[in-house]
Protein backbone atom coordinates (compact mmCIF):
# COMPACT_ATOMS: atom_id res chain seq x y z
CA UNK A 1 0.00 0.00 0.00
CA UNK A 2 1.81 3.72 -1.08
CA UNK A 3 0.69 5.69 1.88
CA UNK A 4 1.85 9.27 1.02
CA UNK A 5 2.44 11.97 3.54
CA UNK A 6 0.99 15.19 3.26
CA UNK A 7 2.48 18.48 2.99
CA UNK A 8 2.37 21.40 5.54
CA UNK A 9 0.23 24.25 5.14
CA UNK A 10 -0.21 25.30 1.11
CA UNK A 11 2.81 22.78 0.07
CA UNK A 12 0.16 20.24 0.12
CA UNK A 13 -1.85 22.08 -2.71
CA UNK A 14 1.80 22.15 -4.67
CA UNK A 15 2.40 17.83 -3.75
CA UNK A 16 -1.02 17.72 -5.86
CA UNK A 17 0.27 19.30 -8.41
CA UNK A 18 3.24 17.77 -9.37
CA UNK A 19 1.56 14.51 -8.33
CA UNK A 20 -0.64 15.35 -11.49
CA UNK A 21 1.43 12.96 -13.53
CA UNK A 22 1.67 9.68 -11.97
CA UNK A 23 4.31 7.73 -14.21
CA UNK A 24 3.49 4.11 -12.50
CA UNK A 25 -0.04 4.57 -13.23
CA UNK A 26 -0.16 6.09 -16.83
CA UNK A 27 -1.69 8.90 -15.91
CA UNK A 28 -1.52 12.57 -16.76
CA UNK A 29 -4.40 14.60 -15.35
CA UNK A 30 -2.92 17.91 -17.05
CA UNK A 31 -2.79 15.94 -20.12
CA UNK A 32 -4.95 18.28 -22.12
CA UNK A 33 -6.54 22.24 -21.97
CA UNK A 34 -9.78 20.32 -20.53
CA UNK A 35 -7.58 19.12 -17.61
CA UNK A 36 -5.78 21.76 -16.82
CA UNK A 37 -8.98 23.92 -16.34
CA UNK A 38 -10.59 21.55 -14.37
CA UNK A 39 -7.86 20.63 -11.94
CA UNK A 40 -7.04 24.07 -11.36
CA UNK A 41 -11.21 24.44 -10.82
CA UNK A 42 -10.87 21.37 -8.48
CA UNK A 43 -8.13 22.99 -6.88
CA UNK A 44 -10.56 26.84 -6.72
CA UNK A 45 -7.66 28.17 -8.26
CA UNK A 46 -9.90 29.32 -11.50
CA UNK A 47 -13.64 29.61 -11.49
CA UNK A 48 -15.35 26.26 -13.57
CA UNK A 49 -15.21 26.42 -16.81
CA UNK A 50 -12.04 28.53 -17.22
CA UNK A 51 -10.66 28.93 -20.77
CA UNK A 52 -7.19 27.33 -20.65
CA UNK A 53 -5.49 28.04 -24.03
CA UNK A 54 -2.17 25.64 -24.97
CA UNK A 55 0.25 28.24 -23.83
CA UNK A 56 -1.24 27.83 -20.57
CA UNK A 57 -0.79 24.06 -20.57
CA UNK A 58 2.75 24.24 -21.88
CA UNK A 59 3.62 26.68 -18.69
CA UNK A 60 1.43 24.49 -16.25
CA UNK A 61 3.17 21.23 -17.13
CA UNK A 62 6.69 22.98 -17.48
CA UNK A 63 6.08 24.29 -14.20
CA UNK A 64 5.12 20.49 -12.99
CA UNK A 65 8.49 19.48 -13.98
CA UNK A 66 10.55 22.34 -12.48
CA UNK A 67 9.26 21.49 -9.52
CA UNK A 68 10.24 17.88 -9.30
CA UNK A 69 9.43 14.81 -10.96
CA UNK A 70 6.24 12.61 -10.69
CA UNK A 71 4.97 11.12 -7.76
CA UNK A 72 6.11 12.88 -4.28
CA UNK A 73 9.72 12.44 -4.75
CA UNK A 74 11.48 15.36 -4.70
CA UNK A 75 14.36 16.38 -7.18
CA UNK A 76 15.67 19.14 -5.29
CA UNK A 77 17.20 19.69 -1.79
CA UNK A 78 15.46 22.81 -1.39
CA UNK A 79 11.77 21.40 -1.66
CA UNK A 80 12.93 17.88 0.14
CA UNK A 81 13.52 20.53 2.73
CA UNK A 82 10.01 22.34 2.64
CA UNK A 83 8.44 19.07 2.16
Amino acid sequence: MNKQRKAPGDLERVRRFVNTLQVGRKTDLLSDTAGVAEWFAHEDLAPAGVRVARADLRHATQLREDLGPAEGVPRSRLLVGLL
